[in-house]
């Protein structure tokens, strides 16, 4: 997708500093299994290092079986988050809204197999560990040898890595559709802040992976603040 095509929408005009390193649930999510946790439907990045480790297994909530969608409170999710670990509070405060958690199958987060003879192309070098996204592969046939397994799903990033270097040209297992991040951490991406009937454009960081819809962490110089990512403009 090009550069200009992507837009960022801010929640807040003007960000009260206080608010620059709290956490904030992501109003959508996906996950594989049955248990919704803290570093599923949050960015965790604000908190210590040692802390985010500690808090990201939380179970905040459960699917029934046979379940695959569920609407919740985000402030029933901070609350049972605060509850299971009082030492978020500085960073977890209540939220509004609701989150909207959809379940994936047990088999989409392998990217190995049982695609049904989807594959796609490396469009260009990604190195290990990196972020794919939609930019970085093309749909291809797949070839009479079994398609490699060099992409990964991150359950706690909600998006697909590259589990070794992989080089243009190779072929691949498809990723479910679901766990290709559409920006990644270190893309450049404009940003739209609105004060009154005013808009004002500017080029930030992109500090972690995200979908259209979702709300990511970015950087402009020394600020770092939360915002939406938009559809494309036609």
């Amino acid at each position: 997708m090009a550069l200009g095509g992507m837009i960022l929408a801010m929640a807040l005009a003007a960000p009260a500093p206080v608010e620059l390193a709290a956490l904030r649930l992501r109003p959508v999510a996906t996950i594989v299994g049955q248990d919704l946790t803290l570093g599923a439907v949050a960015d965790l990045s604000p908190l210590p290092a040692s802390l985010r480790g500690a808090v990201a297994g939380l179970a905040l909530a459960r699917f029934r079986p046979g379940q695959t969608r569920m609407v919740l409170s985000a402030a029933r999710l901070t609350a049972r988050a605060q509850a299971l670990a009082p030492g978020l509070r500085p960073w977890l405060k209540t939220q509004d809204g609701d989150v909207t958690v959809s379940r994936a199958t047990e088999a989409a987060p392998s990217l190995s197999s049982g695609f049904a003879g989807r594959c796609v192309r490396v469009l260009r070098p990604l190195e290990p560990r990196a972020v794919a996204t939609a930019d970085d592969l093309e749909a291809a046939p797949c070839a009479a040898k079994a398609a490699g397994t060099g992409l990964v799903y991150d359950r706690e990033l909600g998006a697909v890595r590259a589990a070794r270097r992989l080089d243009p040209g190779e072929r691949l297992a498809a990723p479910a559709a679901f766990a290709l991040a559409e920006v990644r951490p270190g893309q450049r991406l404009s940003i739209q802040t609105r004060v009154g009937p005013v808009a004002v454009i500017r080029t930030v960081e992109a500090l972690q992976p995200a979908q259209p819809g979702q709300a990511l962490f970015v950087r402009a110089g020394d600020a770092v603040f939360s915002a939406t990512l938009a559809e494309a403009r036609p």
